[in-house]
């Protein structure tokens, strides 16, 4: 290949046991297997010129997380919970498994500023979410498998470094929002139906994701 490109590419191994057991190891915990085996693949491809220092680059990455312990002692919806504080079983979760495809570039603007810009999308599959009770349990609800969610935006971002300041601008456009349909309840909610539920639909966003973040730092060197 030549000397302009690099490609990089991983696989992780990932074991993750859960050896919990219930009060006095009386009860065992099976709200999940025990053990999970998994590989995460990851592949990255860099374009590198002289010109002005521009690298560009393209990567794909997968990940995985396993449902926690409060998740798993808090899954059942006929058994809703403020705070999990007993560890017994409950319903099995699936672990959250993550897909990542970016593309950016990064280079210079004259001899002082440096810039860099990515676009990038990140599907969750069996993402996991607080539901909700209703029937007039009160801040009461149950983890659950939602199915799939989705973020995806771009980063743009502007430094430079003079003697005596350091200057960075950065922004970040994040659309995130679920791709899988879902009830929750919400009576108080002016979005819920007459019955006190909101039916979640695929499109919907995300609640407490910022759409739009600008951040701006200015350091004395």
């Amino acid at each position: 290949m030549s000397p302009l490109w690099t490609l990089t590419a991983s696989g992780r191994y990932n074991h993750a046991h859960n050896p919990h057991r219930g009060p006095h190891r009386s009860r065992s915990l099976v709200g999940w297997r025990k053990h999970l085996f998994t590989v995460q693949p990851a592949v990255g491809v860099n374009f590198k010129t002289l010109r002005r220092g521009l690298t560009a680059y393209a990567s794909y990455n997968e990940g995985v997380r396993a449902p926690t312990a409060v998740e798993l002692t808090c899954a059942d919806p006929q058994a809703p919970c403020k705070l999990p504080n007993d560890f017994l079983a409950d319903p099995p979760l699936h672990e959250v498994v993550s897909k990542t495809m970016e593309i950016g570039a990064r280079g210079l603007v004259g001899t002082m500023w440096h810039w860099s810009a990515a676009a990038y999308r990140t599907r969750l599959l069996n993402d996991i979410q607080f539901i909700s009770s209703g029937a007039g349990a009160t801040n009461a609800g149950y983890f659950a498998n939602i199915g799939t969610t989705r973020r995806q935006g771009v980063e743009l971002a502007l430094e430079t470094r003079t003697t005596p300041l350091a200057l960075t601008v950065r922004y970040t456009f994040l659309d995130a929002t679920f791709q899988s349909s879902f009830s929750e309840s919400s009576p108080s909610n002016s979005s819920a139906n007459a019955d006190g539920v909101i039916e979640v639909a695929p499109g919907n966003r995300i609640p407490a994701n910022p759409r739009h973040v600008l951040k701006y730092a200015q350091i004395g060197l």
